[in-house]
């Protein structure tokens, strides 16, 4: 009996346990189109904001933005907002990125690459810590060596946004990929 107990929580860890990063984060003073601020938070502790904006289309859209989120609690954030103001969303948003001149690749949702906010105004990026995707590590590390970002959504109403970035120089918070 006891046997098997051991067995079974010895499973457990191993499914539960995430594998390391592939990534080191670092802190640094960010600099070009990237603006910081840090927002008072008397309850949690203060946090900080790096983010670009894009062109607005119009006076009915709102601000395109890419952010980067760090938190007293030492938890990090990334995500988009589209301009869209609602990004329609019954689980088929397509996301598709491309820095400077590299390959376009498509952010996958069932991979647990990102998911639409409560509120349906952003797209938030994860990393996944039981597969390989670290695609919010991965974004981070290419917002401080790109320049531009080109990020096209195409939502589940039909409505397709497709903004340009200018991301010079680096947000407060970057990764890393550890070589190997």
């Amino acid at each position: 009996m006891y046997k098997y107990l051991i067995i079974a929580f010895l499973l457990s860890g191993c499914v539960t346990t995430p594998p390391p990063s592939n990534y080191v984060y670092s802190y640094v003073e960010s600099t070009g189109s990237w603006v910081t601020r840090e927002i008072k938070d008397e309850l949690d502790g203060n946090w900080f904001q790096s983010y670009v904006l894009g062109e607005k289309e119009s006076w009915l859209s709102s601000t395109p933005g890419i952010y980067v989120d760090t938190y007293a609690s030492g938890r990090a954030a990334a995500y988009i907002v589209n301009g869209d103001g609602y990004i329609c969303d019954t689980g088929t948003l397509k996301v598709r990125v491309k820095f400077d001149n590299g390959a376009v690749y498509s952010l996958d949702r069932f991979n647990s690459e990102f998911k639409v906010s409560e509120n349906n105004e952003r797209i938030v990026l994860y990393d996944n810590p039981y597969s390989s995707q670290f695609t919010r590590s991965d974004f981070l590390e290419k917002l401080a060596k790109s320049n531009r970002v080109i990020i096209e959504t195409d939502d589940d109403c039909g409505t397709i946004k497709q903004i340009n970035f200018n991301i010079e120089g680096n947000p407060h918070y970057i990764a890393n990929k550890i070589p190997g």
